[in-house]
């Protein structure tokens, strides 16, 4: 099995006073895009909800 190789050193319970690396593995800045919009949700809105009243006893099990 490989070890995962990052160029941050081993996390320490203690701290040894070096400098810590600023280096990251996942950016916290993501590029920009230009003039695309982001996808619209597929959340369905409340208003096309359907009435949440409790369902009767009837079953589609066989």
């Amino acid at each position: 099995m490989l070890r995962h190789r990052c160029c941050h050193r081993p996390t320490k319970i203690y701290d040894d006073g070096a400098k810590p690396s600023h280096k990251t593995e996942y950016l916290e800045n993501y590029p920009g895009y230009g003039n695309i919009c982001p996808p619209e949700s597929c959340k369905p809105k409340p208003e096309l909800q359907e009435d949440k009243a409790r369902m009767d006893g009837t079953t589609t099990f066989k």
